[in-house]
């Protein structure tokens, strides 16, 4: 049996490299698993289980019952609690925002076993769909729409409509895709927002984001919208001038509405607190673990938040907070659920605001509006699960559930704190010690430095050098990574932009031998033999793109063009 605290590192071994990787996950050294003597925390209600077993198999919870009472199979991988650790469920963050698959790690290492995704691309639904065959390490994804919006529109990936009938029709497409949500923006007009929550309704797809400006908080209730994604949209749609005696109005509409809130409160502080000092928050001991070079760009002007406020602006920031913190209070007492996310995101995303370490800085914001710790913890737990209509199939420890687990030092009833403070976690039946996850990270910040230094030797000394390393590396250990699929990617595309095709094309063929089961990367190739006029390379690699992702639309596209 395992004890409380593994001190054996022989079972990292396998993932440490290769965390990223399209390729089988492996689960825990069998089948079963056996969590001995442990105080379960079920969340289905304000409960702890003493000096229980849980067994697990193939991903689900069999079994649930006191220690004395539970015979372990022989074959079980067993964890002993002692009678002193504490089983919860895995965290969902039910806000995100993922565009490199390496933060997926992140989330796991910090127990977020589920996120939503907030503004859906193709390839998340490929992310999703590889996970769930386990071809590809993450917690359980959950994508929305791409962003639903107005014009002008806001940022990148949207889709723009201005009338009810674009509104249908972009729900129609984001359904025939397979898209899980509806995600809506501020610039909608009244008359887009109704057919995008006309169509939603036929289709049963949840619509969630923004408030709309043109409808204000009344019209986006009245016409459906099933959440609200960040607390600070009551600021923009109905307070504006307005102060706390507005309070109980802003909570009764939201009430009677039936809707769901994602305050994001974690977002809100940190825009105020880069604002007044961005440096102390670059000593963030996690931010080892992000890619360097956008965290270098966080301390300058690029960061949005940095060029456009001046530090005056972080008092404004704060006291807004305040009145925030009071609002989700005054949600919480009338019984509006609440939906914790953070709004993380690397690569997109409120600087600073970290995937996996935001949550628990959010579950702490959700206490100090009045929350107890049970309360705040259900807002990452059981009731994403109700918002998702999946309520015993995760967010709670029940025979028959997925098997996405936390084992603590501590009682989390007590403290979110706790909830920090793991033993290990279990993702989908695969379970990972501490010592395990300490690992991944240290590899993942590894994997930032051997990448620099390969892009470094790459621009300096040419493709061929920096492939001779990369084939030097992976002959000792099959699982090297010196860099990301997105990384060499970029590179890629610039070089073809710069009518460098042969050189992108090299970059592109490495790219395909170190990533063989990425659908994109064969993408990727297959347009630098199009722009080399190899059309024969071309079609075998777009078909090779399409066989590993079925859904594919640019590859058909192109396909069709080549044999046209």
């Amino acid at each position: 049996m395992n004890t409380l605290r593994p001190t054996s590192l022989s079972s990292i071994l396998f993932p440490l490299l290769s965390l990223a990787l399209v390729t089988p996950v492996r689960g825990s050294d069998t089948a079963r698993v056996a969590f001995v003597r442990v105080n379960v925390v079920p969340m289905d209600s304000e409960r702890v289980l003493r000096d229980h077993t849980v067994l697990v198999e193939n991903g689900r919870i069999t079994r649930i019952g006191p220690a004395s009472e539970v015979k372990i199979p022989t074959d079980s991988h067993a964890i002993d609690g002692k009678g002193e650790a504490y089983l919860m469920p895995g965290l969902c963050d039910s806000h995100v925002h993922v565009l490199d698959p390496d933060e997926f790690m992140l989330y796991v290492a910090n127990g977020v076993t589920t996120v939503r995704n907030m503004s859906g691309e193709p390839f998340h639904l490929q992310w999703r769909r590889e996970i769930a065959e386990g071809r590809r390490f993450g917690p359980t994804l959950i994508t929305a729409s791409p962003t639903i919006d107005g014009v002008p529109p806001e940022g990148s990936n949207r889709v723009i409509v201005t009338s009810r009938e674009e509104g249908e029709l972009a729900v129609n497409d984001a359904h025939a895709a397979g898209y899980d949500l509806i995600k809506v923006y501020g610039g909608l007009t009244a008359e887009a927002h109704a057919g995008i929550l006309s169509a939603a309704k036929h289709w049963k797809m949840p619509v969630v984001g923004h408030l709309p400006r043109a409808t204000g908080l009344e019209g986006a209730l009245a016409a459906g919208q099933s959440s609200i994604d960040h607390a600070e949209e009551y600021l923009y749609t109905f307070f504006k001038d307005a102060g706390v005696d507005e309070i109980p109005d802003a909570v009764r509409l939201t009430k009677e509405a039936g809707a769901w809130v994602t305050p994001t409160l974690v977002t809100f502080d940190m825009i105020g607190r880069q604002i007044r000092d961005a440096e102390s928050l670059a000593k963030r001991p996690e931010l080892r673990v992000c890619d360097p070079e956008i965290r270098a760009r966080w301390l300058t002007k690029q960061n949005h938040y940095l060029r456009d406020f001046e530090p005056a602006d972080a008092e404004r920031f704060a006291d807004q907070l305040v009145f925030l913190k009071k609002l989700v209070r005054e949600l919480h007492r009338a019984g509006v659920p609440l939906l914790a996310g953070t709004d993380a995101g690397v690569a997109f995303g409120v600087p600073f605001v970290l995937p996996g370490y935001a949550l628990h800085e959010e579950l702490a914001n959700l206490v100090e509006c009045g929350l107890t710790p049970y309360a705040a913890l259900s807002t990452a737990t059981t009731n994403p699960a109700r918002f998702m209509h999946q309520e015993r199939e995760v967010g709670v420890v029940a025979v028959g559930a997925r098997a996405d687990l936390l084992l603590l030092e501590s009682n989390p009833l007590e403290s979110v704190a706790n909830v920090q403070r793991r033993v290990g976690v279990m993702l989908r039946g695969r379970w990972m010690p501490a010592a395990e996850i300490a690992a991944m990270l240290d590899a993942v910040e590894r994997l930032y430095r051997d990448e620099t230094e390969f892009v470094k030797l790459l621009r300096a000394d040419g493709m061929g050098k920096a492939a001779a390393k990369f084939r030097e590396a992976r002959a000792k250990n099959v699982h090297a990574r010196l860099f990301r699929e997105g990384t060499l990617n970029s590179i890629g595309y610039e070089f073809l932009g710069g009518d460098r095709t042969a050189d992108a094309t090299a970059v592109f063929e490495l790219n395909v031998e170190a990533y063989p089961k990425s659908a994109d990367v064969y993408d990727s190739l297959g347009e630098a033999y199009m722009r080399a006029g190899d059309k024969v390379r071309a079609v075998a690699n777009y078909q090779r793109s399409l066989e590993l992702n079925p859904a594919n639309a640019n590859a058909e596209k192109m396909l069709e063009e080549l044999r046209r």
